[in-house]
């Protein structure tokens, strides 16, 4: 699977080549959740976005198709209690 292939490299890339994106987008996300909501995240990716919003206080379920995009969102976020990843085909 192509998300598979680029999982290990996939923040780079976001980092160089869409940076203000990449950086802002998760934050602008965020604001929209408040301590103690439940959020579905679907195709995570690195989990990015789903660590903003667990930042916020939002316990988050974080899924994703690829196993090797979880694989990158675990090793970064997993430390967070409120935050848990698992493969979903939406």
């Amino acid at each position: 699977m192509f998300w598979d292939r680029v999982a290990g490299s996939y923040d780079f890339f976001e980092t160089v080549y869409n940076k203000k994106v990449y950086r802002e987008f998760p934050l602008k996300v965020a604001e929209y959740v408040t301590p103690g909501d439940m959020v579905l995240e679907c195709a995570c990716g690195t989990g990015v976005i789903s660590r903003c919003m667990a930042e916020n206080g939002a316990r988050v379920i974080a899924t994703d198709f690829s196993v090797g995009m979880l694989k990158q969102a675990h090793k970064k976020h997993g430390h967070m209690s409120n935050l848990t990843f698992g493969k979903a085909d939406i």
